[in-house]
């Protein structure tokens, strides 16, 4: 009888873990469907450029470095959204910069530091004219991370290189303050090289 019951209670826990296995894998990083980053309509058209190719535009820049060997990049579709590089205000402004997606583990000459914000997701940085970087985008907080912010960036960007923003470009949001994701970028520091 105790023999019965213990056999009873093995196959049922045997029977539970492996279902718990199977849903946890079919959800996790490497199991079941996932999101290809760069793949997004938003980013689909933009060719890979490097620093200097960038710099030799003598435009703003817009950089979208993301982690080409997640197979399920949940930050990488968020930024690919109309939350942030999809938004209406942005690929309206896009027109006037250079645009730009690198894979982290290329970095193309971009710093270091910047392409390591993209492991395991993907950033979104904006320099200006000069390659100075005016704001970095990553993490997927839904106050900082928006359209809205990443729009009022670009527009700063523009103003700090000294190309006039589109007066006939249709504006869907009411501009904000300068944008609060800078994570700590004063808009001073020059963009590195990587040696």
């Amino acid at each position: 009888m105790k023999i019965r019951r213990l056999s009873a209670l093995f196959t049922f826990t045997l029977c539970v873990t492996l279902c718990c296995g199977a849903f946890a894998m079919g959800s996790s990083k490497g199991g079941g469907p996932g999101y290809k980053a760069g793949s997004g309509a938003s980013v689909k058209s933009w060719g890979s450029k490097n620093f200097e190719q960038c710099k030799a535009a003598h435009k703003p820049v817009l950089l979208y470095i993301y982690d080409a060997t997640s197979t399920h990049n949940e930050m990488a579709k968020y930024m690919e959204a109309a939350t942030l590089l999809d938004d209406t205000n942005v690929k309206n402004a896009e027109k006037d910069f250079t645009c730009s997606k690198v894979k982290s583990t290329d970095g193309t000459g971009f710093d270091v530091e910047l392409t390591k914000l993209a492991d395991n997701g993907a950033c979104v940085v904006v320099f200006s004219a000069d390659m100075k970087v005016i704001a970095t985008f990553h993490g997927m907080n839904r106050n900082t991370v928006t359209g809205v912010a990443l729009d009022n960036a670009m527009e700063l960007a523009l103003k700090v290189s000294g190309v006039p923003a589109d007066p006939n470009a249709k504006k869907d949001n009411p501009p904000a303050n300068p944008p609060a994701a800078n994570n700590g970028n004063n808009g001073n520091k020059p963009a590195k090289k990587n040696g």
